[in-house]
């Protein structure tokens, strides 16, 4: 039996909800994805404590119900009063389990050829595990305050952009006007999840598309806009970067394996992008269509709330 972090979940009185699984999100921790409606459920599914039997929540049918879209697996417990209940409640409202995790054998599978990812074609599933932390981060936002500066930042479509991703025979990309469409609808419908995270950090994001963060297109551009930053280490050091002068762009990411694209020349043309992230990334080097992100921080809150394009 495998064992795969997943999701997160929250608590409302003594219901707790959350994303079990989205559909098509690679692991970075172990290389896989799920196909849509790749996730059997035969006989009692249940939820526990760390994947301990000794802790079991509840079992589906009796608190435990699923919901399943094309995008995701999603479930709702109601949690009874029982030791196991309590500790699940506590562990998700003061943050330490708020992971999802499966458990789960795999009946059909593939690997891709060209990156080696392991594909789940069809799998049984047999419970599920409040844990720490999951491994499919995009799945995950930690639950910390957001009281920080809130930042916005535009990617040009239809236009050359400065982007050395993707090898070194390719120095742009291009993005068609419509080549997010599709994900920013299923991301509205609750059927895709879309993060933001800070340089690299791809596993610890600090937003997502209804929880901070709101990405749409607006004429020929992507807008991507965060409410406020969380208190972290990690924002404090990127504020910090922002008032010594370092200028900030935001990048769609877009893995190439479930996104359409060609390559034309020197440039990666995307007809459709597989959009599951926003990082905030630095500006350096060649910078030709890239858009600085503008920072609504402290200055704003002491002087009459100006923005400044950084």
């Amino acid at each position: 039996m495998d064992r795969i972090f997943t999701g997160e979940c929250r608590a409302e009185g003594r219901t707790l909800s959350g994303t079990v699984l989205t559909f098509g999100e690679i692991s970075p921790s172990h290389r896989e994805r799920f196909l849509p409606g790749s996730l059997q459920r035969e006989g009692d599914v249940w939820l526990d404590v760390d994947h301990d039997q000794r802790a079991v929540v509840c079992w589906e049918g009796s608190g435990l119900a699923f919901t399943e879209t094309a995008g995701a697996l999603t479930m709702r417990a109601e949690i009874p009063r029982t030791v196991p209940g309590d500790m699940a409640l506590e562990g998700v409202r003061d943050g330490t389990r708020a992971g999802l995790s499966i458990e789960f054998s795999a009946l059909s599978e593939r690997k891709e050829a060209q990156t080696g990812i392991r594909v789940l074609e069809r799998a049984r599933l047999h419970g599920v595990g409040l844990v720490a932390a999951p491994s499919y981060p995009g799945s995950r936002v930690e639950a910390r305050q957001r009281t920080g500066p809130g930042i916005s930042g535009l990617v040009g479509l239809g236009e050359d952009l400065a982007c050395r991703c993707r090898g070194p025979d390719c120095d742009s990309v291009r993005f068609a006007v419509d080549a997010f469409d599709d994900a920013l609808a299923e991301a509205e419908a609750g059927d895709r999840i879309i993060t933001i995270f800070l340089n690299g950090a791809f596993a610890t994001p600090f937003g997502r598309v209804g929880a901070g963060l709101t990405v749409r297109r607006v004429g020929s551009a992507l807008r991507v806009d965060l409410d406020a930053l969380p208190e972290s280490a990690a924002a404090a050091e990127f504020l910090e970067s922002v008032r010594s002068g370092t200028a900030y762009t935001v990048r769609p990411y877009t893995p190439e394996s479930t996104s359409e694209f060609v390559k034309r020349d020197r440039v990666a043309v995307f007809s459709r992008a597989d959009l599951r992230a926003i990082e905030v990334a630095p500006l350096s080097g060649p910078v030709y269509g890239l858009r600085e992100i503008e920072v609504d921080g402290e200055t704003r809150r002491r002087s009459a709330r100006r923005r400044v394009w950084l």
